[in-house]
């Protein structure tokens, strides 16, 4: 810079702070200390006061455009201060956050509703948990610990033990079944093991009501049959029941009717057609067999009578489907009760019929007589059918 003589600072003088520059001398009244500097005139400003190289006129110059203050604060020297700028007059860049913020304020606004979201803190170890429909909880964490154990848990011997393991559902199997498990203990295998086959049962499913099982030869061989008689001292005899009411199946073409009503189930027949009912029995147990029907009508007056039939067949012997049947028996006829539906029971014995032996597999066939002897107009009400057997 050209060295310039320093002067009177004029009274008056306008400045361009576009185009004008001015020289500075930093110092006071000992002398210059420093400088001179080149300084823009945008950046001075003189006030009214006289200044330090105004002569006597004093009176000063004012340069347009300068700086009097900084954020309200007078000086040659001015140190950045809290409060100086307001947050939102600090530029943001969102590019790392994300958040639509283009200062300072907008970002902690932003951060602020977004802390308004979250749960209130809970006890220590608890996890931040989403309820699906956008809120969030504070809750302690769903899994613990696993068989006793926490961390890193991996398989070891004891974690389970036969009966928690579920079965594998084979072809053909109801997948919607509940399952239980297939395994077996040690000490269920030393016991299968152990298990002398000539002493087992047999298949209870061959069983009715009221059977025993019975050695029927020399071999041990088993079946189930009716009770044996029992008594001592020369005397006394045995006595066996078989409930057919629970085996009975209605007639396809013309069957009585299933009538269930106030806890009890009946078969009732109507006083026209024929109505039969069918049962079987695999084992006939022998002895002297008797039928019972208990039943009631819905009239006053008249008679009720029950036909039945046996049809026996020996094991190896026959197809029973295909064998007819024959002799058909009749129980006496009884006239109805004085009360409606007021209960009756009619008896009859059948061993013997149709060659029917102990072993026999036998299909039963039973009706209601609507002929003659069978005239009552209202419905038989039939309540209950068992077959006795009597040993002497």
């Amino acid at each position: 810079m050209a060295d310039v003589k320093a002067r009177e600072l004029p009274t008056s003088q306008a400045f361009d702070p576009t185009t004008d520059y001015l020289l500075a001398i930093k110092g006071d009244a000992s002398g210059a200390r420093s400088g001179p500097y080149k300084v823009p005139a945008q950046n001075v400003s003189v006030g009214s006061a006289t200044s330090g190289g105004g002569g006597s006129g004093g009176g000063g110059g004012t340069v347009v455009g300068g700086i009097a203050k900084v954020f309200g604060r007078e000086g040659p020297e001015i140190s950045a201060a809290a409060n100086d700028y307001t947050a939102a007059q600090v530029d943001f860049d969102p590019t790392t956050s994300g958040l639509a913020a283009d200062n300072v304020q907008t970002a902690i606004d932003a951060v602020a509703a977004l802390r308004e979201t979250l749960p209130v803190p809970g006890s220590e170890g608890d996890v931040l948990t989403a309820d699906g429909a956008g809120s969030w909880s504070s809750q302690p964490p769903t899994l613990v610990s696993v068989f006793g154990r926490e961390g890193a848990v991996d398989a070891m011997s004891g974690d389970y033990h036969a009966d928690q393991i579920a079965q594998v559902k084979t072809v053909g199997e109801d997948p919607n079944v509940a399952t239980t498990n297939r395994f077996v203990t040690a000490a269920q295998i030393a016991k299968l093991t152990s298990l002398n086959e000539a002493l087992q049962m047999p298949d209870p499913s061959s069983a009715t009501l009221g059977h025993v099982a019975t050695i029927v030869d020399s071999s041990g061989t088993k079946v189930w049959a009716a009770a044996a008689p029992t008594g001592g001292g020369g005397g006394g005899g045995g006595l066996s029941q078989i409930d057919l009411f629970p085996f009975f199946r209605g007639d396809s073409a013309n069957p009585p009717s299933w009538v269930y009503s106030s806890g009890a189930a009946t078969w009732q027949f109507s006083s026209s057609g024929t109505q039969p009912l069918f049962a079987e029995i695999d084992y006939w147990p022998g002895g002297t067999a008797t039928i019972n029907f208990t039943y009631s009508c819905s009239v006053t007056s008249g008679n009720i009578q029950w036909f039945f039939i046996i049809n026996p067949v020996t094991p190896a012997s026959a197809e029973l489907l295909t064998k007819a049947w024959s002799n058909q028996q009749a129980l006496g006829s009884v006239a109805v009760a004085d009360n409606v539906n007021k209960i009756l029971r009619v008896t009859g014995t059948i061993s013997g019929i149709d060659g029917v032996a102990a072993g026999d597999h036998v299909r039963i066939s039973c009706w209601r007589n609507n002929g003659a002897s069978g005239n009552a107009a209202g419905t038989a009400i039939l309540r209950g059918c068992t077959l006795r057997f009597t040993f002497s």
